[in-house]
């Protein structure tokens, strides 16, 4: 099970058959997702830097976003319980399905059409997830995808926080279902101006910490996936947008 940036340590088991997910947030937890938010300060251009101080805070905002999504009909994990352990760590226990990580199982029109459709549900009633990824994709009982893990997710989101959502879906997709089938999906879910809109934030910046290690892994250039989607519209690609503050380059000429 992967660490999340929050500092969280989730573990994996079942009851009565269901596979549930408690994850844990000790001090670490609340000092590094602190620490997380200073340096997003810091080094992007980042306007949403969550400051949540405190590990029972973070439960309850993680808890807060799931049952919102769901509550405006994004598919989610059910929350079963939130509370303290008598250490004094926060825990949130979902009753949550295993990840969705064979590419087969996302390959055909329909579910990859549903992941696009689940994100404007997601988009509408005004929530950005932030961490899209294949680790965060979870399959119900009856077939139907979920989306998991909210503890970096934000409501009132801008809209560079949507088109960031959009940049890791279309890579997720790629990742599972290989580039031309993503292109195809995002091609039936969004308009040609948003498409256009979407490709200066197709870059490694946008992408979660997860999802980057990902795309190292495999066998997918984002630089060709990126000019496969400027085809699908205009032909031309744009210019990125500067998501960070500085670089590592102007870091070195300051030196």
């Amino acid at each position: 099970v992967h660490q999340d940036v929050d500092g969280a340590e989730p573990s994996r088991g079942r009851i009565d058959g269901t596979p549930i997910t408690v994850k844990v947030y000790g001090r670490d937890a609340s000092e590094g997702r602190l620490l997380e938010s200073v340096w997003r300060l810091l080094w992007y251009r980042d306007r949403t830097s969550q400051f949540i101080v405190g590990r029972h805070h973070q439960v309850e905002h993680e808890a807060f976003l799931t049952l919102l999504a769901a509550r405006s009909g994004v598919p989610v994990p059910a929350i079963l319980t939130a509370g303290a352990t008598t250490a004094g760590d926060a825990i949130l226990v979902v009753s949550d399905p295993e990840a969705v990580e064979d590419a087969t199982l996302a390959a055909d029109d329909a579910t990859l059409d549903q992941l696009w459709t689940m994100l404007e549900q997601l988009h509408t009633c005004g929530l950005a997830h932030r961490r899209i990824d294949p680790t965060r994709l979870g399959r119900r009982g009856d077939g139907d995808i979920v989306l998991r893990d909210w503890g970096a997710a934000t409501v009132a989101a801008p809209p560079d926080l949507r088109l960031h959502d959009q940049a890791q879906l279309l890579v997720t997709t790629a990742l599972l279902a290989g580039s031309e089938g993503a292109l195809a999906a995002m091609q039936r879910s969004l308009s040609d101006d948003e498409i256009t809109a979407l490709l200066p934030h197709l870059q490694e910046t946008a992408l979660g910490r997860t999802l980057r290690r990902h795309l190292n892994r495999a066998d997918l250039d984002l630089d060709e996936l990126r000019a496969g989607a400027a085809a699908l519209t205009t032909g031309d690609e744009p210019e990125l947008v500067q998501l960070r503050r500085v670089s590592w380059g102007s870091v070195l000429r300051l030196a």
